[in-house]
Order: C-alpha cells, then sequence, then structure tokens
C-alpha cells in the first residue's frame, strides 16, 4: 500500500502530493518545519511545538494553520501508520508573497540506541537571520550528520561563533560533570528545543542541578557523561566522544535517571491527536 500523506488539508497518496518546482520553498528552501513523537495517537508537547512552527514561520513571513488545523493533519496522518511509535513532521513551505503549502508526512520510528558524537570545527554564524529557527533548508545538518557517520559516529558536534559548544547537528546536547547538569546557552547559536526546555525543567523536579552556560570541547571531552535531547529521541545516552568512551557509558548515572523521569512526563502529559 502507497504511503499517505496530508497535504494543504486533504491525504492522499505519497506520489501525488506534489507542488510547483518554482515554489520558493523549493528553490531557495523557504520554509520551517517540525518534528514529533507519536505514540498511540498521542504527542508530548504538541503545543510548544505548535507556537515553535508559528514563531519560525513569522520570521520568514510564512502563513501557518491554526493550532486545531495544525493538530488536525497530524491526527490524519498519523492513522495512516499502524502501531508503535510513530515519527511526525509537519512542513510549511513558502509559495511566494507569505503564502505556504502545508505538508504532513508518518513513518514508524525505530529505537535509536546509544549516540557516538564526532566534534567538527563547523561554527554557527553570528547573528545569522535564522537563529533559533528550525528552518526547511537543513542541508548543512544534513551534511554534517554524514561526515560524523564516516568517522564512525552518529552525530556532528557544532560549535558557536565563540568556538564553544553549540549543539549537535540533529539535536540539542548535555553534559554531566560530578552530578550537575549544564547545557550551552541559546546564545550559543543551538536551536531552542522542545525537549531541551523539557530536560531543563525536569532536572528541576528532580532535584538535579542544571546549569545554561558555555561548554567547551574539553568539557565534553572531560564530562562522565553526555547526553543528546529531542523530541523524536527525547533523552539518548553518548556512549563515545571522538571514538574515546566515557566514564559513565552504560551505567545508569544522570542520564538513565533523566531519561526515565522524561519517559514518566510524556506518557502523562501527552495529548491526543
Amino acid at each position: 500500500m502507497d504511503a499517505q500523506v496530508w497535504l494543504n488539508g486533504r491525504l492522499c497518496r505519497e506520489a501525488e502530493a506534489v507542488v510547483p518546482a518554482t515554489l520558493p520553498g523549493v528553490v531557495h528552501g523557504l520554509g520551517v518545519f517540525e518534528t514529533l513523537r507519536s505514540e498511540g495517537g498521542r504527542v508530548f508537547r504538541l503545543r510548544e511545538h505548535y507556537e515553535r512552527l508559528v514563531a519560525g514561520g513569522a520570521r520568514m513571513g510564512l502563513a501557518v494553520p491554526g493550532y486545531e488545523g495544525f493538530r488536525e493533519a497530524l491526527g490524519a496522518v498519523e492513522r495512516t501508520v499502524e502501531g508503535g511509535s510513530v515519527r511526525l513532521r509537519f512542513s510549511v513551505i513558502g509559495v511566494g508573497e507569505g503564502k505556504a503549502a502545508w505538508l504532513a508526512v508518518a513513518v514508524p520510528m525505530s529505537e535509536a540506541g546509544e549516540a557516538r558524537l564526532v566534534v567538527t570545527g563547523v561554527r554557527r554564524a553570528a547573528g545569522s537571520l535564522l537563529a533559533g529557527v528550525k528552518a526547511s533548508s537543513y542541508a548543512e545538518n544534513v551534511l554534517l550528520q554524514r561526515e560524523a557517520a564516516k568517522a564512525g559516529g552518529t552525530d556532528a558536534v557544532v560549535l558557536g561563533p565563540d568556538g564553544t559548544v553549540a549543539e549537535a547537528a540533529m539535536s540539542n546536547l548535555f553534559v554531566v560533570h560530578e552530578g550537575v547538569v549544564t547545557t550551552p546557552v541559546l546564545g550559543s547559536g543551538c536551536l531552542p528545543g522542545i525537549m531541551r526546555a523539557v530536560v531543563v525543567e525536569t532536572c528541576g523536579l528532580e532535584g538535579i542541578e542544571c546549569r545554561e552556560g558555555a561548554v567547551t570541547v574539553g568539557d565534553l571531552r572531560r564530562a562522565e557523561e553526555v547526553f543528546l535531547t529531542s523530541a523524536v529521541r527525547r533523552v539518548q545516552r553518548v556512549e563515545a566522544v571522538d571514538g574515546e568512551v566515557l566514564p559513565l557509558a552504560g551505567d545508569g548515572g544522570v542520564t538513565a535517571r533523566l531519561a526515565r523521569a522524561v519517559e514518566a512526563r510524556a506518557a502523562a502529559e501527552a495529548v491526543r491527536l
């Protein structure tokens, strides 16, 4: 059976979901998107994802559907995938004069396992117009992940304008040293991740000290634990950095405690599509 997608208000076969090749969203990558995780038709922090989509659309001058339209689109496409966890993506594609095409896609999700990070020399541009926007022009992130794979990793570490750590190519990043959790500040150029905010909140609820501050490459390599966060992977333990296994890789530690707490919150607080 052909995959079903949602385009501009209706479900259709994947092969029928077409937009003109000359649209700004196609030619120039003018667009924004959100990636979400659904389990049993329920999504954690749905409203926050929508608000970030609206903010990104406003930065690019693109029309975004209302919240209920966003929710209904995700629900319609989510129900075309049978069982298990589902990866959802909602895209706003620029068509010109502030208008946009809206596309929702759902695919089955597999478990990510542990991550292996590769440090790159790539820096986020200072004062970028797209800072904090989950933009469709995602080629740099994809290429960074490919380079990490060539070096035996699963994700690449990206630096901020000042050379400190900003994030991983596909996720936000946290380090743990002597039980204290630290994540790069938003001014580093990292995406204001929904799950990043959840983890910072959860640290407070669990009585774990958490700081937002500068993280150097040295801090990353000396950390006892490192973990990544995203809406899809939630909390993902990092096994090694540049091939060096971390001291508490595979241990329970702070990462495991936070992962359990976040999963419990997701189960209790998720809303139905």
